[in-house]
């Protein structure tokens, strides 16, 4: 509450909710469909790449999530990958996930078996 001092009264004051959303991605092999764990992801504000949130890595379910963020537009690049698949495109503003507040948003990548770059890790 807030005192207006003009008149003296009491009044509240309200705030717009930020709009806040959570993402999630999961991997798989493209083959088996069964979960993959130990791939890494970075992500990244859309409007603002510097802006990095910090990384996700896959569990054993082959999955992970981002605490609330803020609702604008993020982007991921996969960073890592487990041993025996390959590294899938780097990142790519234009594919951005837009996190409409309050809500959760869901990425699946899927990668067939095939060689994994000699440190496990994205390519320049």
């Amino acid at each position: 509450m807030a005192m207006d001092s003009a008149r003296g009264r009491a009044h509240s004051l309200s705030r717009t909710p930020t709009p806040m959303g959570v993402l999630v991605v999961t991997k798989a092999d493209a083959v088996t469909r069964g979960p993959l764990a130990g791939a890494s992801f970075g992500v990244f504000d859309q409007g603002d790449p510097k802006n990095i949130v910090p990384s996700l890595t896959t569990r054993s379910g082959g999955t992970d999530q981002t605490s609330l963020l803020v609702a604008p537009t993020y982007c991921l690049e996969e960073t890592a990958v487990p041993h025996g698949y390959p590294l899938g495109p780097g990142y790519i503003p234009a594919r951005g996930l837009p996190l409409n507040g309050d809500s959760t948003v869901t990425v699946s990548v899927a990668d067939p078996p095939g060689p994994t770059p000699p440190d496990g890790k994205a390519r320049a």
